[in-house]
């Protein structure tokens, strides 16, 4: 079997590459390095690829997708971007991470759905936490406190991030008394602009992971994250640790175009306060510091309902079921 995993962004590499090693003709390519030449593929007989098979139409191969994210845009979970012309279904197999997942799938009519869980997983049986935490802070026993803001286009005049709007005020409501970590958005690092931004705040102390670092083991030592609409807020469930959102539907209808009200990133806001004011920031983030147990029945509530139970293993499962479906 030659398989080939196929990404357009660092966040859908995240996902594959836990796999890689379960196969021994396994090769990664990018858009960048096949262009648009369609017979870049023909080598393979198998095609791992996340959301919408980032418009790879298929000939001989198969194509299995991924989901970089437990993401719900329109264009994630729209059954236009699952069919074949013909009405039959693009993917030859789905690699499911958790219910809720596989219920949207099953909704729309789609089969081959394996329950793999969450490859990423598997990555942090691999990390020396406590290392990981010394080589960032000089004083790595203080809480710390994360704050991991959705992707920016500096081109655009309507945001999804709450970065340039909240950013200034977050820091300033951090206590003195914890270390603060900044997980930019892989794509912030597409930008100039963007990459501007990260430059400066490095130059100004702020710690961050590096470049191109699966932030999940960083979510892994986090006390606190801070967040808005992404799918790292949904990973962060599997911690069970205090959440504050920033921003809501509310503050931008036209997020309602590329948000599905039931969609993950929509109904997980229950499971911690919502801020819409950057000038309540400070109060609500003492209320989670008094308070923590709040929230802590619709935390492990909505872990449930998006995460299966037993996510170890879950890479050898992935890589199971590829294999199965290439002998079939």
């Amino acid at each position: 079997m030659k398989i080939l995993f196929y990404s357009v962004e660092a966040c859908q590499r995240f996902w594959q590459q836990p796999l890689w090693s379960y196969f021994d003709e396994a090769h990664y390519a990018t858009p960048k390095e096949t262009g648009t030449d369609l017979s870049f593929f023909d080598d393979y007989t198998i095609v791992v690829s996340a959301r919408i098979a980032d418009l790879i139409l298929p000939k001989r191969y198969r194509l299995v997708q991924t989901f970089h994210s437990y993401a719900g845009k329109t264009a994630e979970y729209n059954p236009f971007f699952f069919r074949k012309p013909d009405g039959s279904d693009l993917f030859a197999l789905h690699l499911c991470m958790g219910p809720l997942q596989q219920k949207i799938l099953e909704q729309m009519g789609l089969s081959n759905i394996a329950p793999v869980g969450f490859p990423r997983w598997d990555l942090l049986q691999e990390c020396n936490l406590e290392l990981l935490k010394e080589a960032l802070f000089e004083e790595p026993d203080k809480p710390l406190y994360t704050y991991a803001p959705t992707w920016v286009n500096p081109h655009s005049d309507w945001q999804f991030s709450s970065l340039y709007t909240f950013y200034s005020h977050v820091t300033r409501a951090i206590p003195d008394d914890v270390n603060f970590l900044f997980i930019p958005h892989q794509l912030m690092y597409r930008y100039d602009d963007t990459q501007e931004f990260l430059k400066g705040l490095r130059s100004r102390g702020v710690t961050t992971p590096p470049p191109g670092a699966d932030p999940l083991p960083f979510l892994a030592i986090s006390d606190l994250l801070i967040g808005d609409f992404s799918g790292i807020m949904i990973e962060w469930l599997l911690f069970q640790r205090p959440m504050l959102f920033l921003n809501d539907l509310a503050m931008h209808p036209a997020r309602l175009l590329y948000y599905r009200l039931q969609s993950p990133e929509v109904q997980v806001l229950t499971t911690g306060p919502v801020i819409t004011d950057p000038c309540d920031i400070h109060e609500e983030l003492r209320q989670v510091e008094e308070n923590t147990e709040t929230y802590q029945e619709q935390r492990a509530l909505w872990r449930d309902r998006c995460w299966y139970p037993n996510l170890e293993g879950s890479a050898q499962r992935a890589a199971d079921a590829i294999r199965r479906l290439d002998e079939s």
